[in-house]
């Protein structure tokens, strides 16, 4: 009920750019699934890859770093594969943006392994092998 509406809402906000009002009503919805006492794991793992998400995109890493983990960790335990791929996929993406390139490669790999056909999945690791690709002709051209 109201925590599917606080959730939608706050995807919204964040398809409209609006990072500081998703992230209020994130932050809202996770008041809301604590209260609860045993929310469902399925919502608060959905809760924690918003807030992630967001967190990931105005630059704030380090925690949507945590969020992320904390996210798999539930994946892991519902054993959803899907579920662990979006985790790893977005562990990928988060792990990047920390310049921590090898724990990115080994999660956008895990990611496909576990949905190969996933448009989104292999767009991620096409981008970060091509970024990769990249850094690694950077570093031999400053050796020569």
């Amino acid at each position: 009920g109201a925590a599917l509406s606080l959730h939608s809402m706050a995807l919204m906000r964040m398809q409209n750019g609006d990072s500081s009002g998703a992230l209020d009503l994130l932050e809202d919805l996770q008041a809301e699934l604590d209260a609860m006492g045993s929310p469902p794991r399925d919502l608060v793992l959905r809760c924690l890859m918003s807030r992630g998400q967001v967190l990931d995109t105005i630059g704030r890493h380090g925690e949507a770093l945590e969020l992320f983990q904390e996210a798999h960790a539930i994946a892991e335990s519902i054993g959803s594969p899907a579920l662990l791929a979006a985790t790893s996929a977005a562990l990928g993406v988060c792990y990047e943006n920390l310049d921590r390139h090898e724990e990115a490669l080994a999660c956008h790999q895990r990611a496909l392994e576990l949905k190969p056909d996933d448009l989104y999945i292999q767009q991620n690791y096409d981008l970060f092998r091509e970024a990769d690709d990249k850094r690694n002709r950077k570093k031999r051209r400053r050796r020569r």
